[in-house]
């Protein structure tokens, strides 16, 4: 089911080229969002960085820089580990140094200092001689409630899925599970052959960002459906779609149902329904959740060892896990270390794999069942990307806004996709941009992959991992409890305890992320003012 994103208003057509906006420099305060700037030629590109991707910015870099001599475009990637804090500190300097980045994390945080792309989606692109969302699919994009719009674009669309080494599968005749008990079964049949079941983080990152993370989203959201019902945008809220929310009706059965396109989430009332316990951090479903994931963590994923694994793929890669949780880019970024390795040994005879060769499958999210359970098990399936402009003021924007149009074209994507590949990187997932296709064997490659929906995208996971809106203090506290959970040192009625006071705790930091403050929760019908 194709999903709708209705865009917020539009604003004016830019003020002029981008080598014009290089070149007028106006005085004021650096990094003031909204407010004047002195603009330099400069363009910072600091999102995450992996295998590949490096070597496709600066081919991008120098397509665009061939058309505009007078901007430097300089790419400065940064690590996944630890990104999330690097960019919190950037994202709210008061001189940010990055101008693209990676929002995924930052949700309610960037509020107020990113750009709202609906505000330039509809001007006509140099690039396309047509309206810029007519370049690239956005209606796939997903908007943030808290900014009032869409703050991240994304030029490919992948889902988390389960991967796994087929040849350890029908070794032991064991078949993709479906529910969560058959996961459990199939991790105790790998288990008692001596082969660990699964690889995944159990690292702070991996807690927050990482496949760990993902679990606690992913089957929080099984339990907390029906809260779509408390959040939703009411009739007379300034949020208010009557085309769409006035014809709206809740359907758990339709992965699809809560997707921004059909229903608007008013964040005052999400936030309103945190701080009166409908929406309750110690509920019944999130500690049947919890106990549920503590039967797979840490016994099936090496034990103690699972607390210090980052990163599982090398060990996977190995023959050495029979499992992972991970996007489904994990299998062509095997086959594309595969083939590495084979070319290595067909060089030298003497050489010897340092991975074990067998065939790739994917399976998604088994369902967990229960008395709680409200929905079948979606995953975080979503555009990937998430490259977001930092808000220096206007005239920056206008610049960077420029080259997003350049790299979401026909020519600068192409460019991107063939210097990843080239470089020894793998397409995220199927691409989203006009003109574009995937290589024939990537295609291939995801061609089984069925969608699920996606949890992300509703008010159901968003206590999963501690206070709303990605507090990173409250994530740490809800890291630290949780390892403590699993390592048996308290139960799940401490836990529940545990949880629901880190939630409230930093319930003042979730609201001032998300710009709305105590007086506006008794008015969730208006637009928030943050008092």
């Amino acid at each position: 089911m194709k999903k709708k994103i209705v865009s917020l208003a539009l604003a004016a057509l830019l003020a002029a080229a981008a080598c014009t906006m290089a070149a007028c420099g106006k005085t004021g305060t650096p990094g003031t969002p909204g407010g004047n700037e002195t603009v330099d030629n400069r363009i910072v590109i600091s999102t995450v960085t992996g295998t590949g991707i490096p070597q496709a910015f600066q081919a991008v870099e120098k397509g665009y820089e061939a058309i505009h001599p007078e901007i430097d475009v300089v790419v400065e990637l940064k690590p996944a580990n630890g990104y999330s804090q690097w960019l919190s500190n950037e994202i709210t300097a008061d001189d940010p140094a990055p101008d693209i980045v990676d929002v995924s994390t930052m949700a309610a945080s960037s509020r107020g200092r990113t750009v709202n792309y609906d505000e330039y989606i509809d001007e006509i692109s140099p690039y396309s001689n047509k309206p810029w969302r007519e370049q690239f699919d956005y209606e796939a994009q997903i908007p943030n409630p808290f900014a009032e719009g869409t703050d991240s674009l994304s030029f490919e669309r992948t889902q988390v899925v389960w991967v796994y080494n087929k040849a350890i599968f029908e070794e032991y005749s064991l078949e993709p599970p479906k529910t969560w008990d058959e996961l459990l079964a199939v991790c105790e049949t790998l288990q008692s052959n001596g082969i660990q079941p699964l690889g995944i983080s159990g690292t702070f990152d991996g807690f927050y960002a990482g496949a760990t993370g993902h679990l606690f989203q992913i089957y929080n959201d099984q339990v907390t459906r029906e809260m779509i019902n408390a959040v939703r945008a009411q009739e007379g809220d300034y949020c208010y779609d009557p085309e769409k929310d006035g014809v709206w009706e809740y359907d758990p059965t339709d992965p699809y149902n809560d997707d921004a396109g059909y229903v608007t989430v008013n964040p005052v009332r999400l936030m309103k329904a945190i701080q009166d316990g409908t929406y309750a951090a110690d509920s019944p479903g999130t500690k049947f959740v919890t106990e549920q994931l503590h039967r797979l963590l840490p016994y099936y994923a090496g034990g103690e060892n699972y607390y210090g694994t980052d990163y599982p793929q090398s060990s996977f890669y190995r023959g050495d896990v029979a499992m992972m949780v991970e996007g489904a880019y994990a299998v062509p970024r095997y086959y594309a270390a595969l083939e590495k390795e084979l070319a290595m040994a067909e060089d030298d005879p003497n050489y010897t794999l340092s991975i074990m060769q067998f065939e790739v499958g994917t399976f998604n999210m088994p369902s967990m069942e229960g008395q709680h359970v409200l929905a079948p098990a979606r995953t975080i399936e979503v555009p990937v990307g998430f490259y977001g402009i930092i808000d220096k003021g206007k005239e920056n924007t206008d610049k960077v806004i420029d080259f997003m149009m350049y790299f979401s074209s026909k020519e600068g994507f192409t460019l991107y996709q063939q210097a990843l590949i080239e470089n020894g990187g793998v397409p995220t997932g199927s691409v989203l941009i006009d003109g574009v296709e995937l290589p024939e064997k990537y295609a291939e490659m995801y061609a089984d992959l069925v969608p699920i929906g996606n949890c992300q995208k509703s008010p159901c996971q968003t206590i999963a991992r501690g206070a709303a809106n990605d507090v990173q203090a409250s994530v740490r506290e809800w890291y630290t409890y949780t390892q403590d959970f699993f390592q048996g040192k308290i139960d799940i009625d401490e836990w529940a305890r545990l949880h629901k006071e880190n939630v409230m705790k930093y319930f003042a930091d979730s609201l001032r992320a998300a710009g709305i403050g105590y007086n506006d929760l008794q008015y969730p019908q208006n637009r928030p003012t943050g008092n």
